[in-house]
């Protein structure tokens, strides 16, 4: 697989659209903007003028954690310490083959022209992450690479480098370890599941596409706590290597929609 270089967007840009997050306006742009508050949905009515119609920036905006069954501080140890020891293995079995692994840095998304009718949620970066048209759902990609894979599958073995956070994407024989950006998402439903709740995750589509439901531990690096999600969504996730739930993000005790950290999953 050849090596991409990271296409970025010029500030000035990105300053220009983010001053009309709020707004109600005419379509005058070639493309979608390109960055909103984080947790925002646009839609755009039948003339192509867009309508903020959701709009979340606080992980204190959606589910409450408290709704899940509550554990003890033994238990909670447990559940830590079991997390840990797989984090271990899995980061030693990649240590291993990481010298024979190919390097390759990823385009940004191409974002497509607004349409009417078409709905476009954004991440907890504030980047466009889901878009569905007609009620067909869709994704700004990238050519090639940056499409969705087929369920249950990943890239070829490597190390995928992208976004302006230089997330990590590494793809051994045996495991897979995201490191950068963990961000929130608050759709209803996902691409293998409706009615997505605490548990649920996205990961990115064009690099690892895991089966519905499969079980994968992340790690919030700046709190150093970490939990058990489940993949029943994917996205672009164009600065960030896995998508939780905001209740997700409160239980692994975040301070903001995004934070540092880890995933890492049995290939």
């Amino acid at each position: 697989m050849k090596k991409i270089v990271v296409a970025t967007l010029a500030s000035t840009a990105l300053l220009g659209i983010f001053s009309n997050v709020f707004a109600e306006s005419k379509n005058t742009g070639t493309t979608i903007p390109a960055i909103m508050q984080p947790g925002t949905i646009i839609e755009y009515d039948e003339n192509n003028n867009m309508h903020v119609i959701v709009e979340k920036n606080s992980i204190a905006d959606s589910e409450n954690p408290l709704s899940d069954n509550a554990i003890s501080q033994e238990q909670f140890k447990a559940q830590q310490e079991e997390i840990t020891a797989n984090e271990r293995r899995i980061m030693e079995e990649i240590q291993k083959e990481l010298p024979s692994l190919p390097v390759h840095y990823l385009e940004d998304p191409v974002l497509p022209a607004p349409e009417p009718g078409m709905r476009v949620s954004y991440d907890g970066m504030g980047l466009p992450n889901k878009i569905t048209t007609s009620g067909v759902t869709t994704y700004a990609a990238v050519p090639d690479e940056g499409k969705a894979l087929p369920k249950g599958t990943t890239l070829p073995n490597g190390v995928y480098i992208y976004g302006k956070s230089s997330n990590k994407i590494t793809i051994s024989s045996t495991s897979v370890l995201g490191e950068g950006k963990l961000t929130t998402f608050t759709d209803t439903n996902g691409s293998d599941k409706q009615g997505l709740g605490t548990t649920d995750c996205a990961t990115k589509q064009s690099v690892d596409n895991p089966k519905p439901n499969t079980p994968i531990s992340v790690r919030n690096t700046d709190s150093n706590v970490a939990d058990t999600v489940y993949k029943n969504d994917i996205g672009t996730l164009g600065d960030a290597v896995l998508d939780i739930r905001p209740g997700m993000m409160t239980k692994l005790k975040a301070k903001d929609d995004k934070v540092n950290g880890r995933y890492f999953r049995n290939k």
